[in-house]
């Protein structure tokens, strides 16, 4: 039988090979060893919150980092002020907020250069389609804009709608839509939207010091893969049956959706939605990546395409005209043969610089045609990115 000293040293051995070679592990031990420099919220009477405004920061994941990161005078990602009136709004959440890209590569900042149309990017973290309508009312409806646009993530914009599902501290329910007085002058500092519940220390310990510790959990997660026959509760979402609880969620998004595209028509604008696809859709086998990369069983009935589906119909009923970017991602993946993570960071599942650029170049074709969109697709991805990012990303 092995010693305890044996054991030790084979498990030194293990943790300094993993620290000399510079693995992802250890990127992630260090991630979480090291204080991080990030945007703070501040929480808004009413069960709102923003980012603080006028804050400048860098964020940084196990594969990327964005610098400089800022935050404008109302508190939102973008230009420096919003104007009086006119323009362009977007609603949506953190695929809008945009953390993981610097300032000047998001969304936002594509369309606004496309379109020389102000843009005023109102997304924020942890919001579903009633928190979006919260957010609408009080601080982007004032503006005036011409042109709204709904970014709808499907992966948890329809369970943030949910107080049942979601994980969000953001409004949910119908109890969102009743009348609220609210003040931004009363604020206090909020923990970021979504956050997780704080570890056991042993398990923090473990993290902040062990590379090991972030491969055993890699190695979980693909034997999980293989073996296991529970389907996390999130991907019930794109089964043949989601439950009664996902049935309630999808009544509560239609509702807010018709409410707010009625208080923006109201407001003299145009309302529009855009699909935003879960990573797993502009793979080639979903089904595989849903597996290997969280550990979870294939729910019953996949079907990838189900939520988009059901979100156009929606948007049919409510005579809402739907940008759906999963044919445009899907098209580039196919014709440029884009390798793993797509349009995502290898460690985390918002979109990388291509993925707000293409999508950008999508809604500026809507507002205006002939924007270019058709001339980008045919770009490679090492041309748009360039050499080193493209390798940061990629490879």
């Amino acid at each position: 039988m092995l010693s305890v000293a044996a054991v030790s040293s084979c498990v030194g051995l293990l943790e300094l090979g993993l620290r000399i070679t510079g693995t992802q592990w250890e990127r992630e031990r260090s991630l979480f060893a090291n204080p991080r420099e990030r945007l703070h919220y501040q929480s808004v009477e009413g069960g709102l919150y923003r980012l603080i405004p006028n804050q400048t920061a860098s964020t940084r994941g196990i594969c990327f980092e964005a610098r400089p990161v800022s935050t404008n005078r109302q508190g939102f990602r973008g230009q420096s002020d919003w104007p009086e009136a006119g323009g362009i709004a977007l609603l949506g959440d953190s695929f809008m907020e945009a953390l993981q890209v610097p300032d000047g590569s998001t969304l936002a900042d594509h369309l606004q250069a496309a379109t020389s149309l102000p843009v005023m990017n109102a997304g924020l973290s942890g919001l579903g389609t009633i928190g979006e309508f919260e957010i609408w009312k009080k601080f982007v409806k004032p503006h005036r804009p011409d042109h709204v646009f709904l970014f709808v993530y499907l992966g948890n914009d329809i369970a943030d709608n949910s107080c049942e599902l979601t994980t969000s501290k953001a409004p949910c329910g119908r109890v969102a839509r009743q009348s609220q007085a609210q003040s931004v002058d009363a604020v206090s500092i909020a923990p970021p939207p979504s956050a997780p519940s704080s570890p056991p220390a042993w398990r923090s310990f473990l993290r902040r010091n062990l590379a090991l510790y972030a491969l055993m959990h890699d190695a979980r997660v693909a034997l999980a893969a293989h073996f296991t026959n529970r389907v996390n509760p999130r991907w019930k979402l794109y089964a043949a049956e989601p439950g009664p609880e996902w049935e309630s969620a999808w009544a509560l998004t239609e509702e807010a959706l018709s409410d707010l595209a009625s208080d923006v028509h109201t407001s003299g604008a145009t309302f529009s939605i855009v699909a935003i696809p879960e990573h797993m859709a502009s793979a080639p086998d979903p089904a595989l990546l849903l597996k290997r990369q969280t550990g979870s069983a294939v729910p019953p009935g996949f079907d990838p395409a189900g939520p988009s589906r059901r979100l156009l119909s929606i948007a049919g009923k409510l005579s809402i005209p739907v940008l759906d970017l999963t044919p445009v991602f899907n098209a580039y993946r196919e014709k440029h043969n884009l390798p793993e993570p797509y349009f995502s960071f290898s460690c985390d599942g918002h979109w990388n610089p291509l993925g707000h650029l293409l999508a950008a170049a999508v809604v500026g074709e809507f507002l205006r045609p002939g924007q270019g969109l058709g001339a980008l697709v045919n770009i490679p991805p090492r041309q748009i990115l360039g050499e080193q990012t493209y390798r940061r990303i990629y490879e």
